[in-house]
């Protein structure tokens, strides 16, 4: 797993990236008992960045069901299935160290003095 976003105590959502075969998959995870139980939920078929940029962010709202994915200053909200449904960037001057959701909002922390973005 390149990148994961916990849901709660038992669950999380994470991202693998197979360059060889130019794909992204997405995994939910869940605790039964001292074991985790993977199940692939999705996969998006190409490469969203062209410089092979690793995972920076991932976030995951519970609400619509989307994945947001961040890769320095690009931003992808994809489906549970793995389509891209919004892409955007930012042009802040830096790179995103994380992301997450809260209460159906996206929130975007930032590497340098810029702190929080709010899209």
């Amino acid at each position: 797993m390149h990148n994961a976003t916990f849901l709660n105590d038992n669950k999380f959502v994470a991202v693998y990236h197979i360059s060889t075969k130019h794909r992204f998959e997405y995994w939910e995870v869940t605790r039964h008992g001292d074991s985790w139980q993977p199940v692939e939920i999705g996969a998006t078929k190409g490469e969203f960045m062209r410089n092979n940029s690793q995972v920076q962010g991932i976030a995951y709202d519970k609400k619509r069901a989307h994945i947001y994915l961040a890769f320095n200053d690009y931003l992808f909200k994809v489906n549970r299935d793995g389509m891209v449904l919004a892409n955007g960037r930012f042009h802040t001057g830096c790179e995103f160290e994380g992301i997450c959701v809260n209460n159906s909002h996206l929130l975007i922390n930032c590497r340098r003095k810029h702190g929080i973005l709010i899209p």
